[in-house]
Order: structure tokens, then C-alpha cells, then sequence
């Protein structure tokens, strides 16, 4: 069994207490002037900001009004770049309607497609 611990504080730094099992990899993260080190088994990589860049871009739909559509899009970046899905200039917020799911690609569905949605 994995256990995490969670702390607040009104400080900006990142806690690191080990969590994992003896003998399991861990990877130890320490911020400094707002770049973030990465150390695994004692090497430190810094990661260098990079500004985000589709690697899947969103493409147009032609669909059927009341029928679902699913867009999708990949994005990179550090820090890891947040997607935020519009239509018509409103932001899509999960709900009845529009879903927003993550699983490495960024989704948007649409249930039920209205002419409206175009």
C-alpha cells in the first residue's frame, strides 16, 4: 500500500517526505528561484521553461445536430500548460452537456450537438 501526506502552508516550497516503499523509485522535486529540480536517484535535471505547443492541434467537426462530438488535443510546455475549451467565445464548463476529460490528451465532448454549437 502507497500513502501520501498533504501539508499547507502559507510558505511557497514543496514538502518531500518519502511515501513510497523501501526499494521503490523515488523522485525528489525542490523549487529554486522558480525553476523546478528534478532528482532521481541523485542526478539533478533543471527544466527549462518552455512555452506551450500543440502536438495534437484541435481539428473542425461536421456533425449531425443532436449527436455527440469529441474534440482533442495534446499540449506541451513547462510548467505544464492548463487547456481551457470555448465555443462561440463562452467557456465549456463540465456539466450536462460538455464533458472535459484528461488521459494524456485533452478531450472536450459535446452531447446532444446543437446548431447553436457551431
Amino acid at each position: 500500500m502507497i500513502s501520501a501526506k498533504l501539508a499547507c502552508q502559507g510558505v511557497a516550497h514543496i514538502i518531500t517526505d518519502p511515501q513510497m516503499p523501501q526499494g521503490m523509485l523515488v523522485h525528489n522535486v525542490k523549487q529554486d528561484n522558480k525553476k523546478i529540480h528534478w532528482s532521481e536517484q541523485g542526478e539533478t535535471v533543471v527544466r527549462q521553461k518552455q512555452k506551450p505547443q500543440f502536438t495534437i492541434k484541435p481539428r473542425a467537426l461536421q456533425v449531425v445536430e443532436n449527436e455527440p462530438a469529441r474534440f482533442e488535443c495534446a499540449v506541451i510546455g513547462n510548467p505544464r500548460p492548463k487547456v481551457t475549451w470555448y465555443i462561440n467565445g463562452n467557456q465549456a464548463l463540465h456539466g450536462h452537456r460538455y464533458k472535459l476529460n484528461y488521459d494524456g490528451l485533452h478531450y472536450l465532448t459535446i452531447s446532444n450537438c446543437r446548431i447553436s454549437d457551431a
